[in-house]
């Protein structure tokens, strides 16, 4: 026993026993050898002052910025003696760090279980939002306490903004008038402009612009709104000229008419401030059609060749027809004809003329090609108005090409193949004359005369064997032989002879590719020897021999050749050291080794030093001088091993090595000796140890290597060295070596080392850490422009508590700009081994994607930890487009019934609208114009709903009377752009509709038409693995029928197609009918949406009279595989932690003193496992900074579907209006659970209704 004097103002103190503590007494069990223990000492009569957030009041309760409020604070004295002289500071925490309120204020006197109450002024100023105002009794801690922590209050004052305008311009409040102007009629444009925030504004500024082209293009000049009162409105106009606004068209190339961009902006200098300045911009599209203009233009159809069948030299009449398109005549139309089959045009003939079009009509030229020298395809282009000299609606169909094929007469083809080359001898020596005959096949379709035959050595540019020899006659389809002599004399080896048929290419042929080949001449080989050494022919004596034994090594070379080996030299190498490998004695000679014979030689070596595994190699013809057909088996190489004689052996081991003191605390000077043993046959003299700190990847040497003189066999010695641990907190890896270069010769080197650990306590500091898992979004994603709760917990892992905690949270996406998220938060204690939460909201989610967030505890290192590296972490937060309706439409959309009307007749015109956006669309208007100069057609259609994924249709009556040519017929949905979308710039398309003349008599012709409402699904929204029915209801909207069409599937999703297979449809599609193709469609391993094509005719094997409607889309969605059809792997048992709202209960514990608040909270545990040492903690959340109610409770152990209590007292005695409080389990994620989402629960009560006694 000792005796233990208490410091003066003592708390409680922690006593540790140890026993033994340098481990001087070897024992079975070391880790039982100490003991701590708490005392409890009573520190006497002292006051406790608190400062509760439900004490802190403002008057104003809800100020305006800039407006004058008094701030008051009720302080308590909870102790059991007086307190004087207290002093109390306001101070603002908003951004973090605090800022003095006004001076300090003092209060006299508090008796024990008394209050006292103190005011200070304070003017909000900046923006609006929540204020942190935090009161904090006797700062300096001048007054000795019974406890601390409760000295501070926090309550968020909520600062309203100064009333202020808003001006707002919304699309549908933009005008024109004339709503659809020709080109060239003036337009006024007028807007409504609404103010629809709490104050006027005055002198508003309006500004109209184009946008339509690059840039933006003011129109007119600014104009003035004197006044719009709030909730009120105000109005601006200015005029605006369309003409020239088409030229060239911009509404898909051609057609006439064109759409301008309008748009208004309100304040655009800033000059009113407003609460909101994101809506005071609108655009609204204004349709401008054309003036009557001809549109010249040349289907390819409209040019033909006469004859239709041509060969080389026949002159071929080119005949093109023109049509005009357009709603106006052409006169004087210039004709071009070209041939464009090489790279420069060549003009055909002169220009021709065609004196008048009318709009609808058409006209035809021709011109004479002669086609002599001019074999094969043959590509013609016409062009009308190469120089656009008439002003046309659309320039850019004035062209068109067409093909034609020049035949020729009928030619040879020369054939050599390798099979058609023999050789007599087959097989030659060396000397001998072979002769070389090949056969020369004639595969075309004429004669060939003066046929060369060349005969080369190698390649086609090797020597000539022989002179070229001449056939002079081959006739189609027949073939003969030429041949010549080969002298072989000096050739060993294979040949190889190449046959040239016509190499100078005289013959005119149809094919010049196949007119040589090569062939091998195989050659009889001379017999040569070859030599081998194999590991297997070497042998030692003795097999076993020790370290410095001489052995001799025996070696059998084999001659595995066909002819005799004479003066074989054989060396021996020692190759143990690859970098110098050293010879064993002079190389030896055998004087002959038969064909299939063998010889022995032997070489004494002596294996004195060195180590004790050798590498021995034995090498046959080291210099090659022996012709050989292999040289790589003449070498083999032979590992010998050594026995080792007698020798030390020199062994540290871990229990041999010990520290005094054995618990230091940083700064201690450690003495660490180390036994080192030899059980080894030898003594061992002059032995160095070195002690190394291997912590970190350097190692450092501790003190000096020590010397032992002399360890007999079977004895030890021990070493010692002094270690400083100043800066070396923490678990340290140190290392004893003996013998560190190996200058003692041992039996053993594999345990010369030992590796222990040695912990030094760190001294008394608290250790701030932030972990990824302690990091909270709520939501855990956010869509743009939306706002994300930000909470973070903060651990305090060291032995000492940790005052005002600065935590910053940063946006460091960018890297080099980080951006503060919130301003500073301050945790005014976090106790050894517990933690604090903070929340900050994130409201920087204008794009969409990944935000890199940090948060950073002590930013500025105010505090000494014990690490200060794991003081921040990072932790992405994806920002997700919101989910909005995307109507789409295509030129594949819009369709006509008929689809290749006469002029007057009505067409029924359907405009498809799918939406493949996130969200359903509903009221979808849908408008249908001319732009080629009749404007609109008909009223807006408007379509109640489409929603997600899905599609739904408008039609409209085209009235084509005085409508002849090709009409541009443009679709648009929600054209005033009422709907918000993700995309604004697929709402449009255009589709050209062709309008026959009456006196046109087009051949009939059927048309295939593919539309994405055709295609269907069964079922239409399967899992993955389903096999899913695809139908194709095939229309054929032609004037002809059609046999046998072929119909392709793809899944186009990605951009390579995925060929599902094709389908042909049996029998015949009557005009105006349809037939279905059907396919199945194996969708194992799919998830999600794919886009599934279909394609009618994809070869263009049919002619229609509309080829642009063959083809469609639509997409399929559908799920994963159902649970049951493919086996999940098992899932490890894990306890799962649950408290819910419902299990919360707020309730009086006492009708006395200061009026205490229990709350309990029910925690189950849903799981699978078990769960121990679960931490609860209750926080008040009612200022918006969660706050510690009571310190963490701890569950020591809650069995799967169990459930356990957790109670704690709150003094509500200063609190008003309603109380929140959130209980969370396990905040540190300490215990790994099936689920993570359910460890929260939020309540709220009224103050009034737990009946609040006075302080």
């Amino acid at each position: 026993q000792v005796s233990y004097q208490l410091p003066d103002g003592a708390r409680n103190r922690k006593i540790q026993v140890m026993v033994d503590a340098n481990n001087q007494i070897r024992e079975i069990a070391e880790n039982d050898n100490t003991a701590t223990k708490l005392i409890e000492v009573n520190a006497g009569a002292m006051p406790n002052l608190a400062v509760l957030d439900a004490a802190i009041g403002f008057s104003p309760a809800a100020p305006h910025v800039g407006d004058p409020i008094v701030i008051s604070a009720v302080v308590l004295n909870s102790g059991n003696a007086e307190a004087t002289e207290v002093i109390v500071q306001f101070e603002d925490v908003t951004a973090g760090r605090p800022v003095p309120i006004g001076q300090p204020q003092t209060l006299a006197r508090i008796p024990a279980g008394g209050s006292g109450t103190v005011q200070a002024r304070y003017t909000p100023t900046g923006a609006a939002g929540d204020v942190k105002i935090r009161v904090v009794a006797d700062p300096g801690n001048f007054i000795a306490e019974s406890e601390e922590i409760d000295n501070k209050g926090n309550r968020i004052l909520m600062v309203a903004p100064a009333p202020t305008p808003n001006l707002a311009v919304l699309v549908a409040n933009i005008g024109f008038d004339p709503p659809t102007p020709v080109e060239g009629t003036p337009v006024n444009l007028l807007v409504t402009i609404l103010n629809t925030g709490d104050a006027d504004a005055e002198n508003v500024l309006v500004q109209f612009s184009d946008t339509t082209d690059s840039g933006q293009q003011p129109i007119g000049a600014v104009q003035t709104i004197e006044r719009i009162p709030a909730g009120g409105s105000g109005t601006a106009q200015v005029a605006y000229e369309t003409s020239n606004r088409c030229s060239p068209p911009n509404v898909g190339g051609g057609g006439g008419g064109c759409e301008r961009k309008i748009k208004v902006t309100v304040d655009p200098y800033a000059v009113v401030p407003e609460s909101d300045e994101t809506d005071n911009t609108a655009t609204r599209a204004l349709l401008v059609t054309a003036t009557a203009a001809p549109n010249l233009t040349i289907p390819a159809d409209n040019i033909g060749f006469a004859p239709a069948t041509v060969m080389d030299g026949d002159r071929v009449t080119i005949r093109v027809t023109v049509r005009n398109d357009g709603t106006a005549p052409a006169e004087g139309v210039v004709i071009q004809f070209l041939d464009v089959t090489d790279k420069d045009a060549q003009p055909i003939g002169s220009n021709q003329t065609i004196d008048a079009i009318p709009a609808g009509g058409s006209g035809t030229a021709q011109v004479v090609y002669e086609t002599a020298g001019k074999t094969g395809e043959r590509k013609i282009e016409v062009v009308a108005d190469r120089n656009n000299l008439i002003a046309e609606s659309n320039e850019k169909d004035n062209s068109a090409q067409a093909k034609f094929t020049v035949g020729v007469a009928a030619l040879p083809n020369l054939n050599i193949k390798s099979d058609n080359i023999g050789f007599n001898p087959d097989v030659p020596a060396s000397g001998d004359q072979v002769t070389i005959v090949a056969t020369i096949l004639n595969d075309g379709g004429a004669d060939a005369g003066q046929v060369i035959v060349s005969f080369v050595e190698g390649g086609t540019g090797g020597s000539p064997i022989g002179q070229p020899q001449t056939i002079d006659s081959i006739p189609a389809g027949g073939s003969a032989s030429a041949q010549v002599t080969f002298d072989t004399s000096g050739r060993t080896g294979d040949q190889r002879v190449t046959v040239v048929v016509d190499p100078n290419n005289f013959v005119n042929e149809t094919k010049e590719t196949d007119n040589s080949t090569s062939k091998t001449l195989k050659m009889q080989t001379e017999p040569i020897p070859n030599l081998n050494v194999s590991s297997s022919n070497v042998t030692t004596i003795p097999a076993n021999p020790q370290l410095g034994d001489g052995v001799m090594i025996h070696a059998l070379i084999l001659n595995d050749g066909t002819a005799v080996a004479t003066d074989v030299v054989v060396q021996f190498i020692d190759a143990t050291s690859s970098s110098s490998p050293l010879p064993i004695g002079q190389p030896l000679t055998i004087d002959r080794i038969p064909a299939g014979g063998s010889a022995g030689v032997q070489m004494r070596y002596e294996t004195g030093g060195g180590a004790d595994k050798r590498t021995i190699q034995v090498i046959a013809d080291p210099n090659n001088f022996i012709l050989e057909p292999s040289e790589s088996d003449n070498k083999a190489t032979k590992s010998l091993t050594l026995g080792a004689g007698s020798a030390a052996n020199l062994v540290v081991q871990q229990r041999n090595v010990g520290f005094h003191p054995a618990a230091p605390q940083e700064g201690d000077q450690v003495t660490i000796s180390a036994v080192v043993l030899n059980d080894g046959g030898e003594e061992a003299r002059d032995v160095a140890v070195q002690f190394l700190d291997i912590t970190s990847a350097d190692a450092l040497p501790i003190g000096q290597p020590q010397v032992i003189g002399l360890i007999l066999p079977g004895a030890s010695a021990e070493v010692q060295v002094s270690y400083a641990t100043l800066g070396k907190a923490g678990t340290r890896r140190l290392q004893v070596t003996a013998d560190p270069n190996n200058f003692v010769p041992e039996s053993d080197k594999a345990d010369n080392k030992a590796i222990v650990v040695l912990t030094v306590a760190a001294p008394q500091a608290p250790n701030l850490s932030v972990l990824a898992g302690n990091v909270k979004f709520d939501p855990e994603s956010a869509e743009i422009g939306g706002k994300v709760a930000i909470y973070a917990t903060i651990l305090n892992t060291g032995n000492d508590d940790a005052n005002d905690v600065l935590v910053l949270v940063q946006d460091i996406t960018d890297n080099n700009r980080p951006q503060p998220v919130g301003t500073e938060q301050i945790i005014d204690l976090i106790r050894a081994g517990e933690s604090g939460t903070v929340r900050v909201v994130f409201d920087n989610t204008e794009l969409v994607g990944t935000r890199t967030i940090r948060v950073i505890a002590d930013p500025t290192d105010a505090i000494s930890e014990g690490n200060e590296q794991d003081n921040r972490i990072t932790k992405s937060l994806e920002i997700v487009p919101p989910a909005l309706p995307d109507l789409v439409i295509s030129e594949d959309d819009i369709t006509f019934d008929p689809s290749s009307p006469v002029m007057g007749e009505s067409v029924q015109v359907t405009v498809t609208v799918a939406n493949k956006g996130t969200a359903d669309a509903t009221d979808v208007v849908v408008g249908l114009s001319d732009l080629n100069g009749s404007g609109a057609i008909g009223q807006p259609v408007t379509i109640p709903s489409i929603p997600v994924g899905e599609s739904g249709s408008a039609s409209f009556s085209y009235d084509t009377t005085d409508k002849a040519g090709e009409r541009r017929i443009q679709a648009a949905v929600d054209p005033n752009n009422a709907i918000a979308e993700s995309d604004e710039e697929n709402n449009r398309a255009a589709k050209v509709l062709k309008v026959r003349n009456p006196n046109d008599t087009p051949p009939a012709q059927p048309n295939l038409v593919v539309t994405a409402s055709d295609i269907s699904f069964d079922p239409a929204s399967p899992a993955a693995g389903d096999t899913v029915t695809i139908t194709l209801r095939l229309r054929n909207d032609g004037t002809a029928d059609v046999t046998a069409p072929l119909v392709r599937f793809e899944d186009a999703t990605s951009d390579t197609p995925e060929l599902i297979g094709d389908v042909t449809i049996s029998g015949t599609i009557a005009a105006g009918s349809s037939g279905e193709a059907v396919i199945f469609f194996d969708t194992t391993g799919k998830e999600g949406t794919l886009t599934i094509r279909a394609t009618a005719d994809p070869e263009g094997a049919i002619e229609e009279s509309n080829e642009e409607d063959n083809q469609a889309s639509k997409t399929l969605t559908f799920g994963a595989a159902a649970s049951a059809s493919v086996p999940q792997p098992a899932l490890a048992a894990q306890p799962n932690l649950v408290v819910r709202a419902e299990d919360v209960t707020v309730g009086l514990a006492s009708a006395a003193n200061n009026q205490l608040v229990r709350l309990t909270a029910t925690v189950l545990n849903r799981g699978s496992q078990e769960a121990a040492n679960i931490t609860v903690h209750v926080m008040n959340v009612s200022s918006g900074t969660p706050v510690a109610v009571g310190g963490p409770v701890t569950l020591a152990r809650l069995g799967a579907g169990e459930s356990a209590p957790v109670r704690v007292l709150y003094n509500a005695a200063a609190a008003g209006g309603e109380l929140s409080f959130q209980v969370v389990v396990d905040p540190d994620n300490a215990i790994a659970e099936g689920n993570e989402s359910d460890n929260r629960a939020d309540v709220a009560v009224l103050v009034s209704d737990l009946v609040v006694g006075q302080p």
